[in-house]
């Protein structure tokens, strides 16, 4: 089987054929004798964020002078990129003979094959257990509860933030989100949530109480962040109950204190569990960690910023971070998929851009440009080019030095600007 091989046969297994229950993930994993369970580990969820604490811990961690696995989803441009140990990829050899032995048990399931998502989670399992990590840094795909990663029994559960996404699964009302969420929390282990929202929090620490287990909200008044400059270089201070922190990230965005605030506060939930996580680790932790696509800057002519934000409170904060570094309008380079708030988002998003060029990055979940105008409800002139390669050098043209290159709306246009710019 060749990678290709391996990407057609995932593909054919669906990403989205959703069961509302984990029995095709826990008959897998019992195959292969639970691999999960041969490691320590972190459970990542929430709306937005959890790609970033992911890489954040990954790094506080490896630091500490621990072996790391990171599984994290989607990928950019190659699907190893969900696979990580030390910030390496799986090597291809071994994605492709553990793909190998996970397909020949495929008899065991008769027609309810797993999915794409429990395959490569069950790889990943496997791939760490085989490699003797330490400590495996979990995000969840979606949701949580019926999340194929949520047969873990982690160290500590992080719930970054909650906010109206996926709604057709995890519903519609705040509430309901916050207990899909919330079903990653595991009797006796703390969790630790980010967001703002008191409704969340609210559900969150209920499904705490009931299950036994500490719960820290980042917004109780017990920890404190904000943005501070030094010697030109933009960071923040988080203090909590413990210590201070003075932290400047490589990584841009004024929404990241949030999620810098959570991984410290893991840090030390950590700490004190007892294991070896050294305020000097979590520093250089922070400033070393790279996460592409998140508010990811490309200084040229034009200035290209690339950020996978795919619903309306990802998209607030993008804006935020685009008007501190002095970015009030850009030339909009924009792809959504269908399920997205297309309608809210486009009434923030679009009127701050002086051009907007429409494409299509995804085929089957991606929405049509043509809908995304309809959809939008907005007296504009819309550049319209479903070609995703002419999108792109159409884009490029149209952006100036007054007017940079915004591209956003989903991880999948990211993925296909990386794959395609330097072609450009």
């Amino acid at each position: 089987m060749s990678i290709n091989e391996a990407i057609s046969f995932l593909d054919s297994l669906g990403q989205f054929r959703i069961k509302l229950s984990l029995d095709r993930i826990i008959k897998l994993t019992n195959i292969f004798g639970n691999p999960q369970n041969f490691f320590k580990s972190i459970h990542v969820g929430g709306t937005n964020g959890k790609g970033s604490v992911c890489n954040f811990l990954s790094k506080i961690l490896q630091y500490s002078g621990y072996k790391v696995g990171l599984y994290t989803s989607p990928h950019l441009m190659d699907i190893r990129e969900r696979v990580k140990i030390n910030d390496n990829l799986i090597g291809e050899k071994e994605f492709l003979s553990l793909l190998n032995i996970i397909k020949e048990r495929f008899s065991n399931f008769k027609e309810d094959t797993p999915t794409y998502f429990e395959v490569l989670t069950c790889l990943a399992f496997l791939y760490f257990k085989n490699s003797g990590i330490d400590f495996g840094v979990i995000e969840v795909g979606l949701g949580g509860r019926f999340d194929a990663t949520n047969v873990i029994i982690p160290e500590i559960s992080i719930i970054t933030s909650i906010s109206h996404d996926h709604t057709e699964y995890l519903g519609k009302k705040i509430e309901e989100i916050a207990f899909e969420k919330g079903g990653i929390i595991k009797k006796g282990v703390p969790v630790c949530f980010g967001g703002k929202s008191p409704t969340a929090w609210k559900v969150i620490k209920k499904i705490a109480n009931e299950k036994g287990c500490e719960a820290f909200w980042l917004y109780d008044k017990k920890i404190s962040f904000k943005r501070i400059i030094s010697g030109g270089k933009k960071g923040f201070q988080i203090k909590t109950l413990k210590d201070d922190y003075e932290v400047f990230p490589s990584v841009n965005g004024l929404f990241q204190g949030e999620n810098i605030a959570i991984s410290i506060m893991a840090s030390e939930i950590l700490r004190e569990r007892g294991f070896n996580i050294r305020k000097d680790a979590i520093l250089k932790g922070i400033e070393n960690a790279s996460i592409e696509g998140r508010m990811e800057i490309l200084d040229g002519k034009p200035k290209i910023i690339l950020d996978g934000a795919h619903n309306l409170d990802a998209i607030k904060k993008l804006l935020i971070s685009l008007e501190e570094i002095g970015i009030p309008s850009f030339v909009l380079l924009y792809a959504s998929m269908k399920d997205k708030d297309i309608e809210n988002i486009s009434k923030i998003l679009f009127p701050k851009a002086e051009k907007i060029v429409l494409t299509k990055v995804e085929e089957i979940r991606g929405e049509e440009p043509e809908n995304i105008v309809k959809r939008a409800s907005l007296k504009r002139d819309f550049i319209i080019e479903r070609n995703f390669g002419k999108a792109l050098e159409k884009a490029i043209s149209l952006s100036s030095t007054s007017f940079p290159l915004l591209v956003t709306g989903s991880l999948y246009l990211v993925g296909a600007f990386k794959r395609s710019y330097k072609r450009c």
